[in-house]
């Protein structure tokens, strides 16, 4: 296995674990979904077609079109993040990703909320999740708070190539 060297910056100690757990799970995910094929013809590796990092947010985000899918069906990888940097009394966040399934059914991911009240365990949610999304139609994202949180998000869509 190759090793990868990944530079992490954080304003506190607390902020670099969490970036470079988040960047080191990253890395390491997307090198275990990488795959050569060879069947005569040219190989072809997954590729991030979306990628959106907040940090120090403080708002929702209402509902955007993180990718819009091509011609064809295809399978993506889904990985997003909340982490709480500051603890606030009753505040949460939640991540939520929509997109079709070929069926033309809405799909809806909600990974647990992100409870900003004290900052640990409960105060981070992450998600990981393999769809097959319809052709033409749009993989969204958007995040609802309640209070005031203090959090950084980030979502990727990673194009599979096994489709």
């Amino acid at each position: 296995m190759e090793t990868v060297t990944v530079p992490c910056y954080a304003r506190s100690v607390k902020r670099l674990l969490a970036t470079c757990a988040l960047l080191a799970a990253t890395v390491i995910g997307l090198a275990a979904w990488q795959s050569s094929v060879s069947s005569g013809s040219a190989a072809t590796t997954n590729t991030v077609v979306a990628s959106v990092v907040q940090p120090a947010k403080t708002t929702l985000q209402s509902t955007t079109t993180l990718y819009t899918v091509g011609a064809a069906t295809q399978s993506f990888l889904i990985t997003g993040s909340l982490y709480c940097t500051t603890a606030s009394a009753a505040a949460t966040a939640t991540l939520t990703i929509t997109y079709t399934d070929p069926s033309s059914t809405v799909q809806t991911l909600v990974p647990t909320l992100a409870t900003c009240t004290t900052l640990g365990s409960a105060s981070i949610t992450t998600m990981s999740n393999t769809i097959r999304a319809k052709n033409g139609t749009a993989i969204q994202y958007a995040i609802a708070i309640v209070s005031t949180p203090t959090f950084d998000a980030s979502v990727q869509v990673i194009q599979l190539s096994a489709n």
